[in-house]
């Protein structure tokens, strides 16, 4: 899995190393958790000032299927660049998805980029969707008539995927 953070607070934490596995499964069990409906959890607390610009992605490859989780916001061309090099470095996949459920916002320099990675995908003969849009980036998409272009995975769509490139995967190992 890797892991791309694009957030630039003026504090020290940006700039501390990496915690280690070890360290980070002791800080959970420290720390008061909601569960989701999907059963993940997640760390209640009060979101950082310098956080609200932010986006995390993280990456995780199936065989030539590649699903990029993206948490946070895409309203400054940073975000959008930080997107693009995530996307376009996964030149070895078949499927690339993005995964927008824990996107709050996102904005025009975000939504060229998603038309930009949805040819440049075309172009690699790579199959770009998105997948479950929260309803703020639904709206933007479709205020921009942006959404006839790009496509957007169904939860059995995405199931399939998940199954087929773990059935491929297990049968090539």
């Amino acid at each position: 899995m890797q892991g791309y953070s694009s957030c630039r607070s003026a504090d020290f934490l940006g700039r501390l190393p990496k915690v280690p596995l070890a360290r980070r499964l002791n800080g959970l069990l420290s720390t008061k958790h909601r569960l989701q409906a999907d059963g993940t959890t997640r760390a209640l607390g009060e979101r950082k000032a310098g956080r609200r610009s932010c986006l995390d992605l993280q990456i995780e490859k199936i065989g030539d299927l590649a699903v990029i989780e993206c948490e946070g916001r895409v309203v400054r061309s940073e975000a959008a660049f930080k997107l693009r090099q995530a996307v376009t470095s996964l030149r070895n996949a078949r499927i690339i998805v993005l995964d927008l459920s824990e996107v709050r916002a996102i904005e025009d320099g975000g939504l060229g980029m998603l038309l930009f990675l949805q040819r440049w995908a075309y172009s690699h003969d790579i199959q770009f969707k998105l997948f479950n849009p929260t309803r703020s980036v639904l709206d933007r998409l479709e205020l921009v008539n942006s959404i006839a272009e790009l496509k957007i995975a169904t939860l059995h769509e995405m199931m399939e995927l998940l199954a087929n490139a773990d059935r491929r995967y297990a049968v090539a190992a």
